[in-house]
């Protein structure tokens, strides 16, 4: 075993830090340009999530009957 120095790279996942800030972080972003790039989507844009930190999902709001799917498929 010998020493290689600092990693910046494990198993896919690149590490991030900023010793002087105190910064520490792990970023999947290759892997994620890499399955979009599978998919013909690399050209893709980010887009808002219309979720928002809290809110609560049950499954009284599932659509219940063919005409509720196509309501909700439609917007």
């Amino acid at each position: 075993m010998k020493n290689l120095g600092d990693v910046s790279f494990v198993l896919g996942i690149q590490i991030l830090r900023d010793c002087s800030r105190g910064i520490f972080g792990l970023s999947q972003k290759n892997y994620i340009d890499k399955v979009l790039s599978r998919y013909g989507m690399g050209s893709s844009r980010p887009v808002d999530t219309p979720v928002t930190k809290g809110d609560k999902f049950s499954l009284k709001q599932c659509p219940k009957n063919d005409l509720e799917r196509t309501i909700m498929h439609d917007k």
